[in-house]
């Protein structure tokens, strides 16, 4: 499933299992994508980030093990460089975003564990704060929010209402 966002980008899929014989409270799995696809002043912002968020006794984020150096060796080889300080940024941004929707989304009483599932950004086309802003956007798809400030790509980047002033 595709279709265009306000936010500047893609939902890529979403999907839910139940797995029988759970509990009520754990028998949820979500998944959610997103892929920033936009152009500002010139600039491009590209990057997708996918999760799988499930009902938990408290909010938290995981990430995947070796999520972009596998990403990285099916793209450029065996012996591709992975575990650089560009990509544990990348995995942080991943963490903070899916983090800045849990904390964003209201009233809702479920608490969920969101794990990142995957990161993939375009070197020449990923600026910092993309795979936050893509992470934000699967986050919420996943659990099924929408952000009364969601964040936006401005002309110096992605912007994210908490930091700016005013309510919300």
């Amino acid at each position: 499933m595709t279709s265009r966002s306000r936010w500047g980008g893609e939902w890529l899929w979403a999907s839910a299992d139940t797995n029988a014989g759970c509990s009520p409270l754990y028998d949820q799995v979500v998944e959610g994508s997103f892929r920033l696809r936009q152009i500002v002043g010139g600039i491009p912002h590209w990057a997708q980030v996918a999760v799988r968020a499930e009902p938990a006794e408290h909010d938290d984020v995981a990430v995947l093990d070796g999520i972009l150096a596998r990403r990285r060796r099916e793209v450029y080889g065996p012996t591709a460089a992975v575990d650089s300080p560009a990509d544990r940024r990348l995995v942080a941004e991943a963490v903070d975003g899916a983090r800045y929707a849990l904390r964003r989304r209201g009233d809702d009483a479920t608490s969920y564990l969101v794990t990142v599932t995957q990161i993939v950004d375009a070197p020449v086309d990923t600026a910092v704060g993309d795979v936050k802003l893509a992470a934000v956007a699967a986050t919420c798809q996943a659990i099924g929010v929408e952000l009364k400030r969601p964040p936006l790509m401005g002309a110096g980047g992605a912007v994210f209402p908490e930091d700016q002033p005013g309510p919300g």
